[in-house]
């Protein structure tokens, strides 16, 4: 079996761009959310967008009609042909897809379609934050239309009929709408032991994570005071920022 995917605010970023332009102004056929396997399906036409949302997996794939030992006459893959399941989520008839974004420095991305009445889906949030995956359907209102995995975390109510409420409880990371300077780097990083540096720099600077926390700092994990190392880092940072 792969290894699952680890999500941070990064990658979300540029799988946002990715799924953007790749999606933008296209026309859906039906969006299903399978909740026993953690699926969320696109059915566009002529190939699928799979999203695997169970904590084992998490990759996307997109599937070609011609790809499927077998096909509906319209060029889709059909569902017997693939063993898919799940409920189809109620939208405009074949709405477009308006665009795909994801919040600075989060690990949600968002994507919106053309609204259809307010019982009707008009924006489909993905969350992928630690392993708690899951995909709302919401309608204009910010109702949710259809869950993914209906539950209660954090205060949230998940599930058919409640206002969405994203993840709160966490203070903005310096360095969101600008990389954070020299100097500024140097004062939250310079004094601290270098075990201790990666975690340090995750808490604090906008864009970091475990995935690339290491990486950016390199020497930078040397001794404490070393600012030549330090100094190296925050260039790389900069190149990634």
């Amino acid at each position: 079996m792969a290894n699952p995917i680890t999500y941070d605010s990064l990658l979300v970023h540029y799988l946002a761009r990715e799924l953007n332009h790749r999606l933008g102004a296209r026309r859906l056929r039906r969006v299903r959310l399978d909740s026993e396997h953690r699926r969320f399906t696109l059915e566009l036409d002529g190939e699928r967008l799979v999203w695997e949302l169970h904590p084992t997996r998490g990759w996307i794939r997109v599937i070609k009609a011609d790809d499927a030992p077998g096909h509906a006459d319209e060029g889709v893959p059909t569902e017997a042909a693939e063993g898919w399941s799940g409920r189809t989520v109620r939208t405009q008839r074949r709405p477009r897809v308006r665009r795909v974004t994801a919040p600075p420095d989060d690990r949600i991305l968002q994507i919106e379609i053309d609204a259809g009445g307010p019982d009707r889906a008009s924006r489909f949030v993905v969350e992928v934050m630690t392993n708690q995956w899951n995909v709302l359907a919401l309608a204009p209102d910010a109702r949710i239309v259809s869950a993914l995995w209906s539950r209660e975390t954090g205060g949230r109510v998940l599930r058919t009929g409640e206002v969405y409420e994203p993840p709160g409880g966490f203070e903005p990371r310096e360095g969101l709408d600008e990389p954070v300077g020299r100097d500024r780097w140097l004062e939250l990083l310079a004094d601290v032991e270098p075990a201790d540096r990666a975690r340090a720099l995750v808490r604090t600077v906008a864009w970091t994570s475990p995935m690339n926390a290491d990486p950016i700092l390199g020497a930078g994990s040397g001794n404490p005071g070393d600012d030549d190392s330090l100094e190296t880092a925050w260039t790389r940072y900069r190149e990634l920022a």
